[in-house]
């Protein structure tokens, strides 16, 4: 409710400066750049920490509102939780070396532009040890303030299917090794590509739908 707050210089000084307008099946996941408002919730659930990556959940009411005229989309019949901020390399690292702690990249979860992309924010070390491969960039991205790090900046170059296995994680109690990624929210069972599967029955941590997202 209320007004958002005032936009800040450059794209990606997003985090806690204004509103983020995120999406779950829409554009913003598909073109691999980020995933922002990522985790929706169920109003069943009330914790907003979920073990080793806290999630910052927002509610959702008025359940059963109509669609905005314009555009069709927006209507919701149930109440839910949507987070409030885009989730963060740091975030996203916690997933990968939990998922990954042999850094072998199972379906693709971490992208080479990560790294290699100025603007992306998470390296891999294959000589490190199992469980930390992933880490965040030193220093901070350019354009911003000194003191900000790269692990607290928005993670980019994520898949929709990557986003949906960090959902599976969450939904699994973010434990350790591959099968905790790929059946949760969504049945997965190694798909990458192709028609984006429904969300499963009883999810509890999932991508929002467009309407979800639009509302």
């Amino acid at each position: 409710s209320g007004s958002a707050p005032t936009r800040v210089g450059g794209m990606h000084n997003r985090r806690s400066k204004r509103w983020t307008w995120g999406s779950g099946r829409g554009a913003r996941m598909l073109n691999m750049r980020a995933f922002a408002s990522c985790v929706a919730f169920t109003v069943m659930s009330l914790s907003t920490v979920v073990f080793g990556v806290t999630i910052d959940y927002t509610p959702v009411g008025n359940p059963g509102n109509a669609a905005q005229a314009t555009t069709g989309w927006g209507a919701v019949s149930d109440v839910f939780k949507i987070s409030k901020y885009e989730t963060t390399n740091n975030q996203y690292i916690e997933f990968l070396n939990k998922v990954d702690a042999a850094g072998t990249n199972p379906n693709g979860v971490y992208n080479a532009l990560m790294s290699s992309d100025v603007t992306g924010g998470i390296i891999f070390t294959s000589t490190a040890s199992a469980g930390s491969k992933y880490s965040a960039k030193a220093g901070a991205p350019a354009g911003t303030p000194a003191a900000t790090s790269y692990g607290t900046m928005p993670v980019l170059f994520t898949s929709w299917f990557s986003a949906a296995r960090f959902s599976n994680w969450l939904q699994n109690g973010q434990v350790t090794g591959t099968a905790s990624m790929e059946t949760g929210a969504y049945t997965l069972n190694g798909q990458t590509s192709g028609a984006i599967p429904a969300r499963n029955a009883g999810a509890t941590n999932y991508l929002p739908s467009r309407d979800e997202w639009y509302k």
